[in-house]
């Protein structure tokens, strides 16, 4: 995976579970599973490429 990639998966971990939590704090049941579902998508991707690394071996 490229360093790049690797960076715009974390960012995108990261964001959802900052809205996660903000979701879970405002009691916004809607943002909360915004950010839940940013971050399984960005667990995905990351999975995904590891995948497509360990074939391209």
């Amino acid at each position: 995976m490229t360093t790049k990639k690797k960076v715009k998966n974390v960012t995108q971990m990261l964001k959802g579970r900052v809205k996660s939590k903000l979701g879970h704090l405002t009691q916004d049941p809607t943002l909360e599973h915004e950010g839940q579902v940013e971050e399984s998508r960005a667990h995905l991707h990351e999975a995904a490429e590891e995948v497509k690394d360990a074939l391209n071996e």
